[in-house]
């Protein structure tokens, strides 16, 4: 036996670690039917039926209660009977009245002894649940909250999270957070894969490329498409550092003497991008550096470009 408020503190206890670990889900219709009992000290019990849903045993149970301490208050008998709970209303409405324990029609088991939750149910440790979980995450990575809500939303993507960043929680967790829930989950959905079919380390070594920029964005994306479809090939995942070699992905640099060739070229084939540009169209810009992206295989750095682009155009209007 216990209070109205000591069952809905165990039951959305029980919800939430089921719909964390992936066991229940509240949001699909017609998974959960519930049959509640209650009962106020000294008076009969009663069956309320109907219930589809654990905020409808909440509201259930807290409509019983206050049903029942009223007919008490006024001197009447609480009669021993199923009520229907009607969820548009909020309310019970009575079904059929049973008088003796047969009229339930339960099967007696033996080996069932009676549960007393009173003496144990402040005693349940659960384990970090989502909305703990996110706000951990915002306060000791750093993630914003659209990430946070992301990263939590799933037990497994969580886990895989905090394990990539454990060997530099500080300088990897914001490019972790942006590149799992912005990226790896897309590739994920994609290939039908979940999150336990990429190694940790593999993606951890991504990340640190990507940090020390090794490699660009597009190279990055470049590389994890690798990974997942050797995984989805049933292949050994290879490192990150082994496909950017083999690929040949990594960052091309200003000093190197082909990339200035490249602009060069491109400065030369587009004259009518060169004159927009002198003539104050920043878009033509952006067309002489997509030329030369697409020419380095998205190995160059924008920023970079834009400054090596506009150098050189400046240097042959001298």
């Amino acid at each position: 036996m216990c209070s109205a408020k000591e069952a809905r503190k165990f039951l959305n206890k029980l919800r939430a670690t089921l719909e964390y670990l992936g066991v229940f889900d509240s949001e699909k219709e017609g998974s959960l039917r519930v049959d509640a009992n209650i009962s106020l000290r000294g008076s009969n019990r009663v069956e309320v039926k109907n219930i589809t849903s654990y905020k409808g045993v909440e509201k259930a149970l807290n409509f019983e209660v206050t049903r029942q301490r009223n007919l008490i208050r006024r001197g009447l008998k609480v009669e021993r009977e199923t009520r229907h709970y009607l969820e548009a209303r909020g309310v019970t409405q009575a079904g059929r009245s049973k008088e003796q324990e047969h009229d339930y029609r339960y099967f007696p088991e033996p080996d069932l002894r009676p549960l007393h939750v009173q003496s144990w149910v402040h005693d349940i440790i659960l384990p970090e649940l989502p909305d703990a979980r996110r706000e951990r995450f915002i306060a000791q990575y750093g993630c914003s909250l659209n990430h946070a809500r992301t990263l939590t939303g799933e037990l497994r993507l969580a886990n895989f999270f905090e394990k990539t960043v454990d060997a530099d929680p500080k300088g990897l967790s914001t490019l972790a957070a942006t590149w799992i829930a912005d990226t790896l989950i897309g590739e994920l959905n994609y290939r039908n894969m979940s999150i336990d079919a990429l190694d940790v380390p593999a993606f951890t070594g991504l990340v640190l490329l990507l940090k020390q920029e090794t490699i660009t964005d597009k190279s990055g994306i470049e590389v994890l498409r690798e990974m997942l479809d050797q995984r989805l090939n049933k292949k050994p995942c290879e490192t990150a550092d082994a496909i950017v070699k083999r690929l040949n992905l990594a960052k091309t640099s200003g000093d190197d003497g082909a990339l200035a060739a490249i602009i060069a070229d491109v400065i030369s084939g587009n004259p009518k991008a060169v004159e927009d540009y002198r003539s104050g169209k920043n878009g033509a810009l952006n067309f002489l550096v997509g030329h030369v992206m697409k020419q380095t295989r998205g190995r160059s750095d924008p920023g970079e470009l834009n400054r090596m682009i506009v150098e050189s155009i400046k240097q042959t209007d001298a």
